[in-house]
């Protein structure tokens, strides 16, 4: 059975796991709160490109541009994952991993199953990850 002096250090032990955790949750609510700020700042941009790409869109005007013509069947597809080195981010990493497994599931099922996919993944986790995934692939190229 524990002594009353035991019990003193645990809960003493508990108290500070949980100022050490409220810490951690405060760092990365303000690390959060920096990047939704940097996104909303860019939010003007993306909406005037998507204005003038709209107007383009629906004017009757004929445009001739690269980006416009049909093109023969894709061969080859780029993607870069990015994920996180960082602690406490494995739910994130594991989201990424799973959006890009449904991703590839989307490519293969528009452009066929014998698209060559180049993936480019930033951060050690997803890098282990899709280069397992790879291992079993021939058309899965990790760069």
């Amino acid at each position: 059975m524990a002594t009353l002096r035991d019990l003193k250090g645990r809960i003493g032990s508990v108290g500070s796991s949980e100022k050490i955790t409220g810490a951690m949750k405060m760092i990365s609510s303000a690390k959060m709160h920096k990047a939704e700020g940097v996104l909303r700042r860019l939010s003007p941009f993306r909406d005037c490109v998507q204005a003038i790409i709209g107007n383009l869109l629906s004017s009757d005007a004929v445009v001739s541009s690269p980006l416009t013509q049909v093109r023969p069947a894709v061969q080859r597809v780029a993607i870069v994952l990015f994920g996180s080195d960082d602690g406490l981010c494995g739910a994130y990493n594991v989201n990424i991993f799973k959006g890009f497994i449904a991703l590839l599931g989307s490519i293969r099922e528009r452009c066929g199953r014998n698209v060559e996919i180049e993936v480019v993944p930033v951060g050690k986790k997803l890098r282990a990850a899709v280069t397992r995934l790879a291992a079993g692939d021939t058309t899965l190229k990790v760069a």
